[in-house]
């Protein structure tokens, strides 16, 4: 047997191994791939395309490949791959090479670079090719095979031979625009240019694709009336056109308001007679779409911008504007479009010629897929220009709301959307979106989803933002759409920073089988049968399935579909997800590999589709599959009790109507100046009156929903009477108390910004655990209740079973108290960093400071402290904290396929940025300002943002700048750039506090390939404010400054004009400003000093 073993192993390898890597050629390569073929995870990752000339297999083993000709052993081919006998080999040129052997380090870049194949000696170059700007899913290819020139090739064949594929010698560029599209107040001429005299310039005002083979107008069918009810007729087709023209003269652009309804006039549902359709003129843009063609070479890409008249040259919307322009026959084509009810609704009649039409009945709009994706261009305006101008592919999205008039639709960007559309996460850039009609809401709020979501948004588990938009269609008001994040894997990358690509998630919609959207269904397979075979009364079976299942997520995902009366859930509109690794106790949040629940789709909710007073406890834990893991979980003692603890702290917070109401009254406000002109479009809603009652019912839910949530809590788990729980401190700035999971804190939402004394309402039957957490610098001492101390410990269980109790925790000045770094005590003036030598010795850092990793490589603005670095500052590669002498320091994250090729010290590509510490005690007005700058720009984009935290552990906040923006210097393009940020005033939270955190976090703003950026930090300065006079007066009364204290050493002073500041004796400042008709008068003995000590 070892013998015949042996025998077919030297076979085999003489084989493979009787053919060399000389004898392969790069045939074909792919540097932007959205929708070619995909790898074995289902990403469209960049391509390279290999062949072999020969009759025997090729080994590439040990072979490198490279996008960079300085470094030609870039990225070095592991054992196995093998390039098989004439045939082709395909390398995924994804970045990721974890995803198998023939993936490769690296991506491609659109922009154009050098590739090559190396001999194993590192030397030899085997075959390279260097190309120019790509274009997406068009491929750059030998033709013929192997011997031939390269040429664009439209029809990619990956993995086959090019011969067949159209080729083109030139991609030509697009033409240009002499004036880009926005806000205008009178009309002008629209010139379109190219550089090549051989080019010509086609374009479009219906939204259609600009291209020769439509100079003459073109037809499509569709229809305006269906068969809605049991013997009505069948609708006639209709025709309509659309038309491409050559450039030869400049357009004019103006104000089109007056003109005909184009897409307007065209049905989007079944109706016989679409009651919707406007009989007056619409608002309306011009959109001026335009391609350059020449003979021989591939055509530019489109160009399209929109252009709208307002009196003011100025958005006259209160919401931004999303111009959305998609061909109409790919919208509207009886046969093929999606907007529309279509053939397939005609169908659907035939084949039911007794049914009434009803929402959920088959049409056009309810195919998905990827066959009913269509190309289009969407435009954002934010302001007076575009946010963003870039091709997009667009699909319906939703379920039965797809009958509706007015549409939702998911937009694919094919890359990003580069612009932060949503105001609360101003740092995320986003892949994919949705354009949302408010679902079930489509006819009464037109934001009830959106602002659920808002109001639960900083709970255990994933929401969606939202920002309303008003779209136009073509060029033609829409109306309101609320763009939404969606959730996919690109949204789960993005947020947690984990691997898009290594997820498994499911939905679940109508009680059918789940659907896999990511991964594999091992793992949820064995949470199921685990769930299913089990019951978890007994601790160690609940134990064990805490390892499934993050139960702080679970839990406030069921309170909150439960206070919400959503019975469109749970046997519908359930997604799940986790990350593809083995439980991790230890990991953040994301991270762990459990399961994770995610918000969408409550449109049924807050008093839609259910009253008030309905149980939707019961509704949730009926005796039905979709109800198990709750039913399972609530067995259990610890995990019940959990359950009524969090929900009875949610009620007592997050869905106070103290805090909701106004909420609501807030989006009210945001959304009504736009609806009359919604209904008046759509008449979705009869009036602006009946939209305001829909308002109300969601105010009436906020109210008094509470209520009945507690009677069913109460009943369901027999928990005896309400009991009125007040909580106080002795001194709000030495510590604070958390009750169960609430943190009686400002920052803690549903509590007010005076937390104390606290009142909430709990149960007789259900104890509440209290803590005393003091602030640093402070201890706690005990708690009282009347004249008793009731406890010293600090974590006290409070009994409500005889009444209602009122206690107070007592804290006390804590002097063993020590914290790393040390803090700076800003009663000494001014803090200043002004550099750091290059020579200093490895682990030191400057006073007050500490460089910081993070725990996990390539950090996000989630990633955590993992320790403090301990390396040199004068190391030339590698992840890195360096000296920059009087440029101060930089920081710089690589990673490396050897796990042991770091700098001792510095973790690697963990580096995490700079701690400042500080005692502002005393302090009224601190401000901080820095420089930032970029020593090497690299290709990945990474930032410094300034953060802050109260004590030495726990999140930091972003400090704000005076337009409640986060204060971050972010790479730039040009290596040597620099800015100075600030100054920015330290919040009220941060002041008068005995230890508090400043930290420049150094984090991967954008993912990408390719090197990081490396940045810089320098010249701090923290500073104690000034002080300015109010009024005319003496110096040294307190009453005469805007600091309310007599000006000291560290104080920067400014008299306004008109004041007149006397001094007598000593006055002292840190720099004197006086304004124009101003006046310092001083006495003959003052004296004023100038300086800090």
């Amino acid at each position: 047997m070892r013998k015949f073993s042996w025998i077919i192993c030297v076979w085999a390898w003489l084989v493979v191994g009787s053919a060399s890597a000389q004898d392969v050629r790069i045939n074909e390569l792919l540097a932007s791939n959205s929708s070619t073929i995909t790898d074995a995870t289902g990403d469209y990752a960049d391509w390279v395309e290999l062949r072999n000339t020969t009759g025997s297999a090729v080994s590439l083993a040990n072979y490198y490949i490279t996008d960079n000709l300085s470094n030609l052993t870039k990225y070095q081919l592991p054992a196995g791959v093998t390039v098989p006998a004439n045939g082709y080999l395909i390398l995924w040129a994804s970045g990721m090479a974890s995803r198998g052997n023939t993936h490769l380090g690296f991506s491609l870049s659109a922009d154009g670079e050098s590739l090559a194949l190396v001999n194993p000696d590192g030397q030899t170059i085997v075959d390279q090719v260097t190309f120019g700007p790509q274009r997406a899913n068009v491929s750059w290819g030998r033709k013929p095979d192997v011997t031939g020139d390269w040429y664009f090739l439209t029809q990619p064949s990956p993995g086959a031979s090019n011969n067949a594929s159209p080729a083109y010698s030139a991609i030509l560029d697009p033409p240009t625009f002499s004036q880009a599209g926005g806000f205008f107040t009178s009309p002008f001429e629209l010139s379109l240019g190219v550089s090549d005299p051989e080019v010509t310039i086609y374009y479009t005002l219906d939204g259609s694709e600009p291209s020769p083979n439509n100079v003459t107008a073109q037809s499509y069918t569709y229809k305006n009336s269906y068969p809605q009810n049991a013997g009505h007729p069948f609708g006639p087709l209709l025709t309509r056109y659309f038309q491409s023209y050559s450039f030869t003269a400049p357009l004019p652009i103006q104000d089109r308001t007056g003109e005909p309804n184009q897409v307007s006039s065209i049905s989007s549902t079944w109706h016989r007679d679409p009651f919707y359709i406007p009989s007056f003129p619409v608002d309306k843009g011009t959109v001026v779409r335009a391609a350059a063609y020449k003979e021989g070479a591939l055509p530019s890409q489109i160009v399209t911008h929109s252009y709208f008249f307002t009196p003011t040259g100025t958005n006259k919307y209160t919401f931004p504007i999303l111009s959305l322009t998609i061909p109409e026959r790919s919208l509207f084509d009886y046969q093929t479009g999606i907007y529309t009810a279509g053939r397939r609704f005609d169908q659907e009649r035939e084949n039911n010629p007794s049914f009434n039409a009803a929402p959920c009945n088959l049409a056009n709009y309810s195919n998905s897929g990827s066959a009913w994706e269509r190309e289009g261009n969407a435009e954002l305006f934010v302001g007076t220009s575009a946010a963003f101008n870039q091709p997009v592919g667009v699909r319906i999205h939703g379920g039965c709301s797809r009958f509706s008039q007015i549409k939702s639709l998911r937009l694919y960007s094919g890359g990003n959307f580069n612009y932060p559309i949503f105001s609360d996460y101003p740092s995320l850039i986003h892949r994919n979106l949705l354009a949302r009609n408010s679902g079930q809401d489509w006819n009464l709020t037109l934001f009830r989803d959106a602002f659920l979501h808002k109001m639960v948004q900083h709970l255990h588990f994933d929401t969606q933002a939202s920002q309303p938009s008003i779209v136009f269609m073509n060029g033609e008001y829409w109306g309101i759409h609320n763009l939404r994040e969606r959730h996919d894997n690109h949204y789960v990358e993005r947020v947690y920073g984990v691997d898009g690509d290594n997820l498994d998630m499911y939905q679940f919609n109508w009680n059918t089988p789940p659907e896999l959207e990511e991964g594999t269904s091992a793992a949820y397979n064995a949470f199921s049968a685990f769930i299913q075979n089990n019951t978890f009364a007994d601790a160690a079976k609940y134990d064990s399935v805490r390892n499934w299942i993050d139960m702080n997520n679970f839990i406030d995902y069921q309170a909150t579909q439960i206070y919400a009366a959503n019975t469109d859930w749970p046997h519908n509109n359930v997604r799940i997800w986790r990350l593809r690794v083995p439980y991790q106790p230890n990991a953040p949040r994301g991270h762990d590999g459990r399961w994770r629940w995610m918000l969408f789709d409550t449109d049924f909710g807050l008093g839609q589709a259910q009253p008030i007073s309905h149980n939707t406890l019961e509704h949730a834990t009926a005796n039905n599959e979709s109800t198990r893991v709750l039913r399972r979980m609530l067995d259990n003692t610890t995990f019940r009790t959990d359950f009524i603890s969090r929900f009875t702290d949610l009620l007592n917070s997050t869905f106070l109507p103290a805090r909701t109401v106004p909420m609501l009254e807030q989006t009210k406000q945001l959304y009504a100046p736009e609806m009359e002109a919604h209904i008046t479009r759509w008449a979705n809603i009869p009036n602006f009156a009946t939209w305001e009652a829909s308002v109300d019912v969601i105010k009436s839910f906020l109210e008094q929903r509470a209520g009945h949530v507690r009677n069913h809590l109460r009943s369901r788990f027999n928990l005896g009477q309400d009991r009125n729980v007040v909580i106080n401190v002795s001194n709000p700035a030495q510590g604070y108390v958390r009750v169960n999971t609430i943190d009686l804190l400002p920052t803690t939402e549903g509590v007010s910004s005076q937390p104390y004394p606290w009142s909430g309402q709990y149960f007789q039957q259900a104890s509440l655990t209290l803590r005393a957490r003091a602030q640093v610098g402070y201890r706690f001492k005990h708690w009282q209740e009347g004249v008793n101390i009731a406890s010293s410990d600090s974590v006290y269980v409070l009994s409500l079973a005889a009444s209602d109790r009122s206690l107070t925790a007592v804290f006390e000045v804590d002097p063993a108290f020590t914290a790393e770094p040390p803090a700076y005590d800003l009663s000494a003036c001014t803090y200043e960093f002004m550099g750091w030598p290059a020579d200093t010795t490895a682990g030191t850092f400057p006073s007050n400071m500490a460089f910081v990793y993070m725990d996990a490589p390539d950090p996000t603005l989630g990633a955590q402290i993992a320790g403090f670095t301990s390396g040199l500052y004068n190391y030339g590669t590698r992840s890195r904290v360096n000296g920059l002498d009087a440029e101060g320091i930089s920081f710089v994250n690589t990673t490396s396929n050897d796990a042991n090729n770091i700098n001792e010290g510095y973790p690697m590509g963990r580096m995490g940025g700079a701690l400042l510490a500080l005692n502002t005690l005393g302090q009224s007005d601190v401000s901080v300002s820095w420089v930032g700058g970029t020593v090497e720009a690299n290709n990945r984009t990474y930032a410094l943002r300034l953060q802050y935290r109260v004590g030495d552990n726990g999140p930091f906040t972003d400090l704000l700048d005076g337009q409640g923006q986060a204060v971050e210097y972010v790479r730039n393009a040009t290596s040597g750039h620099s800015e100075t940020l600030g100054p920015v005033q330290l919040p009220a939270a941060a002041l008068d506090q005995p230890y508090v955190q400043l930290f420049w976090r150094y984090y991967q703003k954008e993912t990408g390939s390719g090197s990081r950026a490396r940045l810089r930090l320098d010249d701090i300065v923290v500073s104690r404010g000034g002080c300015e006079s109010i009024a005319s007066g003496d110096w040294q009364n307190a009453s005469t400054w805007s600091c309310g204290r007599v000006p000291s050493v560290c104080d920067a002073v400014l008299i306004h004009e008109g004041h007149v500041v006397r001094l007598e004796g000593t006055g002292l400042a840190r720099q004197v400003q006086v304004a124009d008709d101003a006046q310092l008068e001083l006495d003959e003995d003052a004296q004023l000093q100038l300086g800090e000590n």
